[in-house]
């Protein structure tokens, strides 16, 4: 699927999970290096934009910013966009076997 997302998820080396969004895995894969030493692992993949930034924006709610290496929100609460990004997401969620 042209234009495709990923949504991964990665364990950094202080043993946090890290989740992010990308249109390239290997590439980003690459990228990521020795931060992540066990490598990253696809979560769900042919994903719309909107959909990959809502479910990762779940996923960082989920577990909360402080138990994740995650720095920042991927989604600013304040972003006009929230809650189409969460509305696609379960959309795609709802179609997800």
């Amino acid at each position: 699927m042209k234009g495709a997302y990923t949504v991964y998820r990665a364990v950094a080396k202080n043993g946090k999970t890290y989740w992010g969004i990308t249109k390239d895995f290997i590439k980003r894969a690459q990228q990521h290096g020795a931060r992540f030493p066990k490598g990253l692992q696809e979560v769900h993949t042919g994903l719309s934009k909107s959909a990959a930034r809502g479910l990762e924006q779940m996923r960082i709610d989920q577990y909360g910013l402080k138990n994740l290496d995650n720095i920042i929100n991927s989604i600013s609460k304040n972003n006009p966009k929230l809650m189409q990004y969460y509305q696609d997401a379960i959309r795609y969620m709802k179609g997800y076997k």
